[in-house]
């Protein structure tokens, strides 16, 4: 593995409006709780320091900033911003150059390795931690003990945090998970997206891997161990901002090379991240003992919209041989499949799209349709839903 170049080291009652359904919290004392907010830095400088701000201007202080920059055209840059944040903050900005580019998946692991905190807050280059989110956080690991995994909410924006594009809430409430299979799957397909995930230090680092170095989703390997376990925790509070306008950069390391273009995303990238979906799932499935793959599977193909949704830019003759290859991989099974394709080709995904943000803003969260949540606790939050 490479070794690092540089090194720069420049309260918990629930809110009064909450109301806990099911297991009692843990009430045990502990320290506050601590985070690394984990940064995979390559190119995007221009977005380092907007980052950097809206952690440093949160309400809650017990966390420091890790950043691994994987080698990319713009590591001066980033090194002038890192020092500069790490003179402002002193001993809370630990900077990192990895000796060769790495790609997603092992630059991940470069980020636990380095982390201090007993919690990683893992954040996109581009994106914003929302204001309150570390506290947020922090009182619900401290109101509900050990947890392994926090699946948070997250908003979409478009240029700036307030023109909010929709919010990716899949529950209406605080949710507590006991470890095992259906904490899994309900927790799976929802941590692609890796800014706000939390993750517990200690238990990531027990199950490093280079296995799927290349597949972009490393995260799904972690949290497939660790909530077999570990409790799993659901925050409805918005914790990221995720800017939906963003240029992806994956393509550029050598076990990204020929499976990902940087800058665009066409039909086959589609498929072969679905394909790590299943081979993540069939991998943890065998070592748990357990059928995780089929549980993916059905659970990709209950909510395949979105990912129809992203090809339906392409001209129709492609977006047919997409909607046939998705049938060669076993998706033919799900009537939702088949609904989707027809409603896109009839409706477009305008009219569909305006139609899933009424109803999201109508509930206050996403329609569950497949694995219904079992938690076994809950805490209502209202506050969130208006």
């Amino acid at each position: 593995m490479p070794s690092p170049s540089t090194s720069l080291h420049a309260d918990t009652a629930p809110p009064a409006d909450a109301t806990a359904i099911g297991a009692p919290p843990d009430r045990r004392p502990r320290l506050p709780v601590r985070f690394s907010v984990c940064i995979p830095a390559y190119n995007r400088a221009r977005h380092l320091g907007p980052l950097l701000d809206s952690a440093f201007s949160q309400d809650y202080d017990h966390f420091d900033v890790v950043i691994v920059e994987d080698l990319s055209p713009e590591r001066e840059q980033i090194r002038e911003i890192a020092s500069a944040y790490g003179a402002r903050y002193p001993g809370r900005v630990k900077y990192v150059e990895n000796a060769e580019n790495l790609g997603y998946d092992a630059n991940f692991r470069e980020l636990l390795r380095n982390a201090t905190g007993e919690y990683v807050f893992i954040m996109g280059n581009d994106d914003l931690i929302a204001p309150g989110a570390l506290r947020t956080v922090a009182r619900a690991i401290e109101r509900h003990g050990d947890v392994g995994v926090v699946l948070r909410t997250t908003a979409y924006f478009r240029g700036t945090p307030d023109q909010i594009h929709t919010v990716a809430r899949y529950f209406p409430d605080e949710m507590l998970f006991d470890p095992g299979p259906d904490t899994v799957v309900t927790f799976f397909r929802r941590l692609v997206t890796m800014s706000g995930i939390v993750l517990n230090r200690d238990e990531a680092l027990r199950h490093e891997t280079d296995r799927f170095d290349g597949t972009l989703f490393y995260q799904l390997h972690l949290a497939a161990h660790m909530l077999m376990r570990m409790r799993g925790l659901y925050l409805p509070q918005v914790l990221s901002y995720h800017r939906k306008d963003g240029v992806p950069e994956f393509g550029t390391s050598v076990r990204e090379k020929g499976k990902f273009v940087p800058g665009v995303q066409p039909p086959e990238t589609s498929l072969r991240m679905l394909q790590a979906h299943l081979d993540i799932a069939e991998d943890a499935g065998q070592r748990l003992g357990f059928p995780l793959r089929a549980r993916v599977h059905r659970d990709l193909g209950t909510y395949m919209y979105p990912t129809l949704a992203h090809q339906a830019h392409v001209p129709v003759r492609t977006f047919l041989r997409f909607y046939a290859d998705l049938l060669r991989m076993g998706f033919w099974r799900y009537p939702h499949v088949h609904a989707y394709t027809l409603a896109i080709l009839t409706l477009g995904t305008r009219r569909l799209d305006r139609l899933i943000y009424w109803t999201r803003r109508r509930l206050g969260h996403t329609p569950v349709i497949g694995l219904r949540p079992k938690p076994v606790a809950r805490v209502a939050t209202p506050d969130v839903r208006s």
